[in-house]
């Protein structure tokens, strides 16, 4: 089971133009500020671990990390390989209505 995860203190999480559209796309409001998204991944929980790896001929590999806001019933994908920066990218947002028949 998955563990509730507090933003460790000055994470800033912003969306990508992607992430904004698909928000706009699928839960059919304006994207959240980035105060109001940092509280949101706050309170979120973690599913899925960010995770850089290695395949077959050493080829890089990114696994996302994966946050779910059960109240809003999103999931936030987040690239989190941004420790240089101080900011954490929300790459997109999935949501129920997001699955293509």
């Amino acid at each position: 089971m998955a563990k509730a995860r507090e933003v460790a203190t000055g994470m800033n999480y912003v969306m990508t133009g992607h992430a904004k559209k698909r928000w706009r796309e699928r839960v059919k409001c304006p994207p959240p500020r980035p105060e109001t998204l940092n509280a949101i991944i706050a309170k979120a929980v973690r599913v899925q671990k960010f995770n850089r790896m290695y395949g077959l001929g050493n080829r890089k590999m990114t696994k996302m990390a994966l946050y779910w806001d059960p109240g809003r019933d999103i999931v936030f994908k987040v690239d989190e390989n941004c420790n240089f920066c101080g900011l954490r990218k929300v790459v997109t947002v999935l949501t129920p209505n997001a699955v293509e028949d």
